[in-house]
C-alpha cells in the first residue's frame, strides 16, 4: 500500500521465517509465531495513533473508544498469559529460573503509560474526548512497548542455544499458551484479530491465526462482528486479513467498509 498505513509510525517485527529455517529448531518456531500477535499489537496502535485525530462525531468516537479498550484489553491479556504461564512453564522446562526476568521488568519499562491510557479511556466520553491528549499519552511509552515486543523475539530465539530446551516440550508449552490465549479472549473478539492480520505480510509466507478453517473469517464478518461493527471500521484490514486504507485518515474519508 503506498498511502500511510497501520504498519507505521512504529515499526513491524521482521519475522525469523524471512531470513532462517524455523524447523531447525522449536525454539525458532516458537519465536516466529511469537511474531504475529506482536505485530497485531504494533498494527493497533498505529492505527489508535494515526487515525485519533480524525474522529470527529459523537457516535463514531463512542466506537474508537471501543477499539481503543479492545486493543489495551489484547495488550494487558498477552502480558498476564507470558507472566502468568508461558514464561514460568518455559524455565521450568529448561530448568533455569528468571530466564525470562528481563522480559518481565520489561514490560514495567511501558506499564505506567498504558495504565495511563486505560484509565484516560475508562475516564472519557465522545464529549470529552481529545485526540491530543491520547496521543501524548500513546508517545510516553509505545516506543518501550514496541522496543519489548521486538526484543523478546530475540529472547526466544536464545532459548536454541538452551542444552535442557527440548523442542517438542518447548511447543506444548507454546500450543497451550496459545490456546488458553484464545480462550480469554474470546470469539468476539474475532473480528478484532482478524482485522490487525495482513495476510499480505512479508510476501504471504505466514498463516496466522494457524489453523483456522475458510469458513472462520465469514462467521466474524456476520455474526461475531455485528455487535461492534462500528468499532472494527478503525481494523487497518478487514476479517479476511485483507489491508486495506485506514478509513479515518483525511484522503479515505467516505471510503467503504
Amino acid at each position: 500500500m503506498t498511502a500511510q498505513w497501520a504498519d507505521g509510525p512504529w515499526p513491524l517485527i521482521e519475522t525469523p521465517a524471512k531470513t532462517m529455517d524455523i524447523k531447525r529448531h522449536a525454539a525458532v518456531q516458537i519465536a516466529n509465531e511469537m511474531c504475529h500477535p506482536h505485530n497485531l499489537m504494533i498494527r493497533g496502535i498505529n492505527s489508535i495513533y494515526l487515525q485519533a485525530p480524525h474522529v470527529k462525531k459523537p457516535a463514531d468516537i463512542a466506537d474508537f473508544l471501543y477499539f481503543c479498550g479492545s486493543w489495551c484489553q489484547l495488550v494487558a491479556q498477552h502480558h498476564k498469559e507470558e507472566e502468568d504461564f508461558f514464561f514460568p512453564a518455559v524455565e521450568k522446562a529448561i530448568e533455569k529460573p528468571g530466564f525470562f526476568d528481563g522480559e518481565v521488568e520489561e514490560h514495567h519499562t511501558f506499564l505506567i503509560g498504558f495504565d495511563e491510557m486505560r484509565k484516560y479511556l475508562k475516564e472519557t466520553t465522545p464529549e470529552t474526548f481529545s485526540a491530543a491528549r491520547l496521543n501524548g499519552i500513546i508517545d510516553k511509552f509505545a516506543t518501550d512497548l514496541q522496543k519489548h515486543l521486538s526484543g523478546e523475539i530475540q529472547t526466544l530465539l536464545a532459548l536454541e542455544k538452551e542444552p535442557k530446551a527440548d523442542g517438542a516440550t518447548l511447543l506444548k508449552i507454546a500450543n497451550e499458551a496459545g490456546e488458553r490465549a484464545v480462550k480469554e479472549l474470546g470469539s468476539e473478539t474475532l473480528p478484532f484479530i482478524l482485522g490487525l492480520c495482513d495476510r499480505t505480510y512479508e510476501g504471504g509466507i505466514h498463516n496466522f491465526p494457524p489453523g483456522m478453517p475458510a469458513f472462520v473469517p465469514w462467521l466474524a464478518h456476520y455474526w461475531f462482528a455485528r455487535p461492534h461493527r462500528g468499532a472494527w471500521r478503525f481494523c487497518p484490514s478487514d476479517t479476511w486479513k485483507k489491508p486495506r486504507p485506514l478509513m479515518f485518515l483525511p484522503e479515505n474519508q467516505g471510503a467503504s467498509s
